[in-house]
């Protein structure tokens, strides 16, 4: 079930590029992928949000929820 659950995220996200919650969408991808113990796909959606936010500029990290000290969110 996560596995079909990232795959429709991910099709959500490359579906809207524009949609301003895609950030959150991926990083959830990511989440995802991080407690199921698969940490380079993890790694990989980072990445991804931070490539995202990057190209959007100063305004697109408001999205993102912050991590507590303990790296949980």
């Amino acid at each position: 079930m996560p596995l079909r659950t990232i795959g429709l995220l991910e099709l959500y996200a490359d579906s809207y590029p524009s949609d301003p919650r895609r950030e959150e969408v991926i990083f959830q991808t990511g989440m995802i992928h991080r407690e199921m113990g698969q940490f380079e796909p993890a790694i990989a959606a980072f990445y991804r949000v931070l490539n995202a936010i990057i190209m959007a500029g100063e305004g697109g990290y408001g999205c993102i929820p912050k991590a507590r000290a303990d790296g949980s969110i």
